[in-house]
């Protein structure tokens, strides 16, 4: 028994009362196209949305820390974020290379109509790529952390009482909170994202953030009244080269 689709493409195998999904044949439409699983083809996009069973307290810490985990299982899946407000309460750990988080927009959550991730934690790092090995920031280590991360389309925000740093004439921004905190990685993508309220939108321990394979577009760090948006930057070893507008 064959399902025709709307497409041209079709689901074969498919009998009365069900069968599983790694069972069921899926031919993508397009000539050449080779015929896959139904489970395997759904497979190859994960969302937050697919572990909400973690979710606690209004917490998406654990729903997002076990769908990066996952994805680190298989090369080259990409995490999507839908569009709202999800707060996290303790830091997500990636540690192994390739994260792709992809949101709806770098807005406010849903009075933004975008993406919006919020630490809820009065200090630390939303993100932590890697992890201290107790190396100092001037040794001579290799390079030895996660790379090739990439985030797009998402807005941090930190929740955190904030100050005002009067004598730098910067304001509101919450004191040790971290959007991203490298160790050692580097190679970092940043794609329209907007970093809100945080000390150090990006900080990296011993990283190569700064070798030519770090590349921001269209990324704004906000801090109260003040925003600083990058509309094109690269970095290189031995100073920073920057395209804005």
């Amino acid at each position: 028994m064959s399902l025709v689709l709307s497409g041209s493409g079709s689901i074969t195998g498919l009998v009365p009362g069900g069968i599983p999904s790694e069972d069921l044949a899926y031919t993508p439409a397009g000539t050449g196209a080779v015929e896959t699983t139904v489970q395997t083809k759904l497979r190859e996009s994960v969302s937050i949305l697919d572990f909400t069973g973690l979710v606690a307290s209004d917490d998406w810490a654990p729903a997002i820390q076990a769908a990066v985990d996952y994805c680190a299982e298989g090369a080259g899946k990409t995490l999507h974020f839908p569009r709202g407000s999800f707060t996290v309460k303790s830091p997500i750990f990636i540690t192994t290379n390739g994260q792709h988080w992809v949101g709806e927009s770098p807005g406010r959550g849903t009075f933004g109509k975008g993406t919006q991730i919020v630490f809820d934690m009065a200090s630390g790092s939303c993100i932590e790529n890697g992890t201290d090995d107790g190396i100092a920031w001037d040794s001579s280590t290799d390079y030895n952390g996660p790379q090739l991360q990439t985030f797009e389309n998402i807005n941090f925000y930190v929740k955190a009482e904030r100050r005002t740093d009067a004598l730098n004439s910067v304001g509101n921004y919450a004191p040790g909170a971290y959007g991203i905190r490298d160790w050692r990685g580097g190679h970092i993508r940043l794609n329209n994202v907007t970093f809100e309220g945080f000390e150090y939108s990006f900080w990296g321990i011993k990283s190569d953030f700064s070798t030519l394979i770090a590349f921001i577009q269209n990324t704004v760090c906000i801090l109260g009244q003040e925003a600083i948006r990058f509309q094109c930057m690269t970095f290189t070893l031995s100073s920073a080269t920057t395209q804005s507008q």
